[in-house]
């Protein structure tokens, strides 16, 4: 990794860490997708494009200088979209150390290459278990329902402001469900909206949501076109983590963010307790 790669804090930026695990799971995707006609299906030569991250975890940073190693495998297959597996690793060549430095999962869709709005059948794969197909079922329908949820929310026109200018420097720790719902045009308007919606005593978690509309006024509609939950933490000078203000919740509607903001969190906790043992 190079020094054009670095943050502020020195190490390698996370937008750098996430760019690694999406073109690798399109590479991954796309050639699976392409790969249908020894499956006796009809090939529609095609590319994916990502619909949704599920998950992202940044376990530790990666250092400048540092070589990095992604992996990918595929979770789950339905129609029409793809769940996959990317892991990046870093490697110093220096101390022959290698260090797990983050993971996801994320959902791709196949588009037609004679028509990117047409989205060509997945060839199914083959499970090792009833069980592993059974969960990525469930996942698949999870993710579907939550889509379709947040897609249906009305757009915001305002950033809210929740007090917590004092926090100092920040990194991502978490990236939970990006979900791309409408194609950015060219051309297009687009406003991106942020939001304070929880706090522990040493993380913040903010929604971020990407409106579009036309600027030729050809639909006076603003439409929600990407939105996501990140996860930071505040860090000092010597890159340890800071407690955090509380997040002020002045009406019903911010206490119900924070509340399921306060789930995602607990979720999480678990989830990494479970990972570790």
């Amino acid at each position: 990794m190079l020094p054009s790669d670095a943050n502020i804090h020195g190490n390698v930026h996370g937008g750098i860490i996430l760019n690694l695990i999406e073109e690798a799971g399109a590479v991954l995707t796309t050639r699976y997708c392409n790969r249908a006609a020894s499956t006796g299906m009809t090939k529609v030569p095609c590319v994916t494009a990502l619909a949704r991250i599920e998950r992202m975890d940044f376990v530790s940073p990666m250092h400048i200088g540092e070589l990095a190693e992604v992996e990918g495998r595929i979770l789950y297959t339905s129609s029409h979209s793809l769940e996959v597996q990317v892991s990046v690793s870093s490697e110093d060549i220096i101390l022959s150390r290698r260090r797990l430095i983050s993971r996801a999962r994320l959902w791709y869709v196949p588009l037609s290459l004679a028509d990117v709005e047409k989205i060509p059948p997945v060839p199914r794969m083959t499970y090792s278990s009833d069980e592993e197909e059974q969960r990525g079922r469930q996942a698949y329908q999870k993710q579907r329902a939550d889509r379709m949820r947040k897609a249906s929310e009305p757009c915001l026109t305002a950033l809210l402001a929740n007090g917590l200018d004092s926090m100092g420097p920040c990194v991502t720790a978490c990236v939970d469900a990006i979900n791309f719902h409408k194609k950015i045009k060219e051309g297009s308007l687009v406003t991106v909206i942020g939001q304070a919606t929880f706090t522990s005593s040493r993380s913040l978690e903010i929604e971020v949501i990407v409106e579009i509309e036309s600027y030729r006024g050809e639909d006076d509609a603003r439409e929600r076109a990407v939105d996501a939950f990140f996860t930071f933490v505040s860090i000092d000078g010597d890159g340890k983590a800071r407690n955090v203000p509380k997040l002020l919740r002045e009406n019903t509607l911010e206490e119900k963010r924070f509340q399921s903001g306060e789930r995602r969190y607990l979720k999480r906790k678990e989830e990494r307790k479970t990972g570790s043992e």
